[in-house]
């Protein structure tokens, strides 16, 4: 009897063991492989172009193809993120170049669709640590390429985007997503490990890029991945008043900003946006001026920035790059507004504050690490918007994201926290 409980005893211990083990270097199952693939090949989109597009669809193909049913209802679910891309496809009809802005609307919609099964047909953890690792490939790679020039002070680190900017946003996004990594308990130990090192190269990436902009609006993303885990310990009542607080100061700075900041040319001198760098006042004020020209419903999706049409070489020659150089008007609202008139900027306005209400009623009802790195990315892709276009386009991580945002903010499925997993009894049940 004494060596049955022994030997029963034994085999418990080997199999919590063995539980651990593969806690810790579980293999990476379907849904995973599928998509770090796809994520992957989409940082690489500028590199590689058309076949890196048709790559990082098809892994979403067989995703929806396991799970119909769900990726349906994700997409109904999910509906209002349509909104936007919607109207840009309905925009072909007073185009000025109808078959252009019709492909690029179809593509933005395919994005859409992709971004909501990213965010319903693999589970937040899953998605979070499958684009860390193929961000750490991108910016290792990048790293690779520099030779160390940058590190020679022979110019900004560009990485694999040729544009520091895009390797910017592509190592903020990195270090967000380590540092939820590393805060989640129930992440395996490899990848909390591999969390560790992308942010040390994140942080090299950030600083070798030398774009002060990607830093000063990507500090508040920062700090709240690391006080937000904190957040769910509060009783709710304290974090109704903490989040009703931070609606106050967040609306009473923009309104203050809007009313009484004039020389905008001093406020991006400040952030480290030299606006005679990019002539972005100029920008604005010419912005304007083909708003008034269309106002209701500007002049089609992607429309504008098009090879050969007058305006747009106009800017081109003024900002002293070639024709079909990637550019827009270095404010979301304005970009939008020459596209799709007063239209497309009200739907862009309403999207961002539908957003934030869903994220306010989630962080005080049903916090959890999915939110806080929803709220996190809230915070950068807000603030960014008034001095860059980082959303609104096909195949773009930064409109992913986006997406990701709104389906991390509903608080339609249970996701159990990790922060403060139950305690384990002696043996396992």
């Amino acid at each position: 009897m004494e060596t049955s409980l022994r030997r029963d005893a034994l085999l418990g211990r080997n199999a919590f063991r063995l539980n651990r083990l593969e806690k810790g270097y579980r293999i990476p199952d379907l849904a995973w492989v599928s998509c770090f693939f796809s994520l992957l090949m989409l940082c690489l989109i500028t590199r590689i172009g058309a076949p890196a597009a048709a790559l990082f669809i098809l892994p979403w193909g067989l995703l929806v193809a396991r799970n119909p049913k769900r990726a349906a209802f994700a997409i109904i679910e999910n509906g209002p993120l349509f909104l936007i891309p919607a109207f840009a496809f309905i925009s072909f009809a007073w185009s000025d170049y109808p078959t252009f802005t019709l492909n690029a609307s179809i593509q933005f919609i395919l994005t859409t669709a992709i971004a909501i099964w990213a965010g319903s047909l693999v589970t937040p953890r899953t998605f979070i640590s499958a684009l860390l690792t193929a961000l750490t490939i991108v910016n290792i790679a990048g790293l690779v390429l520099d030779g160390g020039a940058s590190f020679r002070d022979e110019g900004p680190l560009l990485g694999v985007f040729d544009s520091k900017n895009q390797l910017a946003f592509h190592a903020l996004m990195q270090l967000l997503l380590a540092l939820i990594v590393v805060i989640d308990r129930a992440q395996a130990i490899l990848m909390r490990l591999i969390a560790l090192a992308a942010i040390a190269v994140a942080s090299v990436c950030l600083i070798e890029a030398q774009s002060t902009g990607a830093v000063v609006f990507g500090a508040p993303a920062i700090v709240l991945c690391l006080v937000l885990p904190g957040f769910s310990r509060l009783p709710l009542l304290a974090r109704a008043t903490i989040v009703a607080a931070v609606v106050v100061i967040v609306v009473s700075t923009v309104i203050a900003i809007g009313a009484f900041v004039e020389d905008s040319g001093a406020v991006l001198d400040a952030l480290g946006k030299d606006s005679t760098l990019t002539g972005r006042s100029y920008l604005w004020q010419r912005a304007h001026d083909f708003i008034n020209e269309a106002p209701l419903l500007g002049v089609g999706y992607q429309a504008f920035w098009r090879i050969g049409n007058p305006p747009a070489e106009e800017l081109w020659a003024f900002a002293l790059v070639e024709s079909g150089a990637g550019f827009n008007f270095h404010n979301l609202y304005l970009h939008v507004a020459v596209d799709l008139g007063y239209i497309g900027m009200g739907l862009i306005i309403l999207t961002f504050l539908w957003m934030a209400i869903r994220l306010c009623y989630a962080l005080i009802l049903a916090p959890s690490l999915p939110v806080f790195y929803a709220a996190a990315l809230f915070s950068y892709m807000f603030t960014i918007s008034f001095i860059e276009v980082a959303i609104l386009s096909q195949f773009s991580l930064a409109e992913i994201l986006f997406c990701i945002i709104w389906v991390y903010s509903g608080v339609q499925r249970p996701y159990k926290s990790a922060l403060h997993p139950a305690k384990r009894t002696a043996m396992p049940q």
